[in-house]
């Protein structure tokens, strides 16, 4: 199975601006035949709470209907950030569209003290199957707890997709721990984070791959736009820089 992990510098509050971004970095994923491609947290909006309330949208909003058509037409699974309006309240969200099914939202689960305020927490786990293999989605700092990889871990998840958006602090706790949990349960886990200025911070890149004995395969370098693919099967990986692959098209 290979995995794509998109390494990119979304603009704040420009959601079509960002989403004509994102199919750029998904064809990359199509070329390099990978099974699944995803990005950072609330990657479609930047990670902006203040604006969250004004920026987010329903759970089946045809606004994302053309992220369907893509996993459909090239068989492959896309997962995107982005804020989500639920009953209850805004939700850090990740669309997920897997071929010919129906769209998928899974929302972060444990917030972060700093997001109460803006955003309220999801009920439920989501998981993506892919031939006999599963996937656990995990958002920045819930996929900093290991009560979170453990739950996913008993509900037979072999890789762990960490969305996030980290700064160099977050980055370097992020390495260590999720290094731990890798090695801990024989588990592939995968990280994209942003680049660029995000709500008070900037985030720094550093998206990376550990095995399943908790080395680190590969990472990213802390400004660059790429995309990270990782083979499970090979344990290896391809880089691919955003701007390279515009020149060559």
């Amino acid at each position: 199975m290979k995995i794509a992990s998109v390494q990119c510098k979304s603009t704040a509050g420009e959601v079509e601006l960002n989403l004509s971004r994102h199919i750029a970095f998904i064809n990359i994923a199509i070329k390099h035949k990978c099974d699944l491609v995803f990005f950072p947290e609330l990657s479609l909006t930047n990670y902006e709470p203040h604006l969250a309330e004004s920026l987010a949208s329903g759970e089946q909003t045809p606004q994302f209907a053309i992220l369907q058509t893509y996993a459909d037409d090239n068989n492959i699974v896309i997962c995107v950030g982005m804020p989500i309006r639920a009953a209850h309240g805004i939700q850090i969200g990740q669309m997920i569209f897997q071929p010919n099914k129906a769209r998928a939202i899974y929302a972060k689960q444990i917030l972060h003290a700093d997001e109460y305020p803006f955003f309220v927490s999801g009920d439920d786990s989501v998981f993506i199957e892919i031939g006999e293999e599963r996937l656990a989605p995990a958002i920045c700092y819930e996929s900093m707890l290991n009560r979170h990889v453990e739950a996913a871990y008993e509900n037979g998840a072999r890789v762990y997709l960490a969305s996030v958006a980290k700064n160099m602090s977050g980055v370097e706790r992020g390495n260590v721990h999720y290094s731990q949990v890798a090695k801990r349960f024989g588990i592939h886990v995968i990280m994209s984070n942003a680049i660029g200025p995000c709500d008070n911070f900037t985030a720094v890149g550093g998206s990376a791959v550990w095995n399943t004995v908790g080395e680190c395969v590969a990472t990213l370098d802390n400004s660059s736009e790429a995309v990270l693919i990782y083979d499970t099967l090979e344990s290896g990986c391809t880089i691919v820089s955003l701007s390279a692959e515009l020149c060559d098209s």
